[in-house]
């Protein structure tokens, strides 16, 4: 907590702590839905989730927050570098959440969650058309987010919308980074490519490969590049990914007996 000169600082560090509290809770349920929870479940678990995003952010853009940035601003110069950076990270969460209301909060947590349980049937029956109502509905309510952030950032919708995942960038310096890869990437290639031609073929291991020698190898090797399963898991998704809190890490990952490298990779 920072010294006594900056109350309203204190007041913020307190007030986004709790605030990171309920998207830790709400990344438990999600991975629970992903992971665990029966399918019966999906349709109260999106509410549940719906409710959980709109009570967080009710929280960011109650006026106690928006008074407390101002006063802990005005007098900023106590603040070390590290605090400085956290306040402006603190402007910024808070001017992404009050330009969205809280029904649009709501209505895009719910196509999220509706999205992801048909993405589930439509996979494995390779069935795009069944799941595209539903994607459509997700860029449509993005959309719409990004119109009321790119109107309260003064910033093109785009632009908007990736401010709050790469802060000051936008899509002038995304282009010239990209333009610069399609420049350079092609004889980087020819080089890696010829140089691969000259080294004899990769072994592939011949399979198959049982799932619980593979659980046991993913096991080992987080093992041992330092993660303690003390505050870890490491469970079966149909996409892997991984979320959680340092206490209350949450890994996952799928298997293939004809194949190891992707539960390895994943």
């Amino acid at each position: 907590m920072t010294e006594p000169g900056n109350p309203a600082y204190a007041r913020l560090e307190r007030a986004f702590r709790d605030h990171a509290l309920i998207g830790e809770a709400t990344e438990i349920l999600a991975w629970d839905m992903s992971v665990v929870m029966p399918p019966g479940g999906a349709a109260a678990r999106g509410e549940q989730l719906a409710a959980l995003k709109v009570v967080a952010h009710h929280a960011l853009t109650a006026p106690a927050i928006a008074d407390a940035l101002d006063e802990a601003e005005d007098v900023a110069a106590g603040l070390d570098p590290w605090q400085a950076a956290n306040l402006a990270g603190m402007r910024r969460r808070w001017r992404h959440a009050t330009a969205v209301p809280a029904d649009l909060v709501a209505a895009r947590s719910r196509a999220a969650s509706s999205s992801e349980t048909v993405w589930r049937t439509a996979r494995a029956e390779s069935d795009f058309a069944a799941l595209r109502p539903y994607l459509d509905e997700v860029v449509a309510l993005t959309r719409e987010a990004g119109r009321a952030k790119a109107e309260a950032l003064g910033r093109p919708i785009y632009d908007a919308l990736m401010d709050e995942y790469e802060p000051d960038a936008d899509a002038t310096r995304i282009a010239a980074l990209l333009e610069d890869y399609a420049r350079d990437l092609p004889a980087i290639l020819a080089v890696v490519l010829e140089a691969q031609s000259r080294r004899p073929a990769p072994l592939v291991p011949a399979g198959p490969f049982p799932i619980q020698a593979q659980r046991a190898l993913c096991r080992r090797m987080a093992e041992t590049v330092g993660l303690e399963f003390e505050s870890a898991r490491l469970d079966e998704s149909l996409h892997p990914f991984s979320g959680g809190s340092p206490e209350d890490s949450r890994i996952t990952t799928r298997y293939d007996e004809t194949g190891f490298f992707n539960a390895l990779m994943g």
